[in-house]
């Protein structure tokens, strides 16, 4: 006998939310002076992450 499951849609996440945790990984809270600099990168980052939280998680991971 086979159960079915509900099937759950996810949306990707807001680049506010993508760039929020990319730079908890990268930065770890810490303040750099260079900040602003990594900022403009970072966002073009988040860009290319389209949402997806496991690639801002492991991007900021390599960026730290």
């Amino acid at each position: 006998m086979q159960t079915s499951f509900p099937i759950y849609h996810l949306m990707p996440l807001a680049s506010e939310d993508c760039w929020s945790l990319l730079s908890k990984h990268a930065f770890g809270g810490y303040n750099c002076s260079n900040r602003s600099k990594l900022e403009v990168i970072g966002k073009e980052i988040v860009k290319k992450c389209d949402g997806l939280p496991l690639a801002a998680v492991a991007l900021g991971g390599l960026l730290r």
